[in-house]
Formats: C-alpha cells, structure tokens, sequence
C-alpha cells in the first residue's frame, strides 16, 4: 500500500513542474508498464491507443468514467477515450494482484 501513496505522491510532483507539459502519447507514458518483462506477452485494448495524444491526466477516481473505484492514476486521450491505470486485489483479498490492467472507457468529461 505504501508504493500507492508514494506512487501517488510522485505523480501529483510531476503533475506541478513543467515535466508532464510536453506532448506525449500513451505509448510514452504507459509504454514503461507495458514493456517491463511479465506484460510484454499482454494484450491490452490500451495499446490499440499508443499513438494518441494525452490531453489531461487524472489522479485517482475522481472524475474517471469506468465502473472501477481502484484507479490511481488516467489520461484522456485526443479520441475521447479515457486510459487508466489499477492494480487490484487478488482472488484472495489478502495481497495485490500479479498483473495491474489498464482499462478504456469513452471519456465523459
């Protein structure tokens, strides 16, 4: 739980300096979960998406449109859709899940 809060801490920083003002794509922003050892055999419906621009970044649940309360962290791209970032429970409840998803929603804004 404390790599959430320190994950967390971190992106709002960015968020503040002039680091997070420049272009990017999905790919550039998730393209570090994306190409870390256990997901390069993954298949997500995000990297349809890997080329479009980010125009606003979100922090935590709070304006995001899907069903999940465990989102830390979203963009919203130049198409409409919306890309989160969530590392869920396990079946058991007692410790995180192996894989985090990344789930895509049209954006309601």
């Amino acid at each position: 739980m404390s790599f959430i809060v320190d994950l967390e801490n971190m992106l709002q920083q960015v968020m503040r300096t002039n680091m997070y003002r420049k272009k990017q794509t999905l790919e550039d922003d998730f393209g570090i979960w994306w190409n870390m050892p256990k997901y390069e055999n993954q298949d997500f419906e995000a990297k349809k998406y890997a080329k479009n621009m980010i125009t606003e970044i979100g922090l935590g649940n709070r304006s995001w449109p899907g069903p999940e309360k465990d989102v830390k962290y979203f963009v919203v791209l130049d198409n409409g859709k919306c890309v989160g970032f969530r590392h869920g429970m396990s079946e058991s409840g007692k410790r995180r899940a192996k894989y985090a998803e990344f789930p895509v929603y049209d954006y309601i804004g």
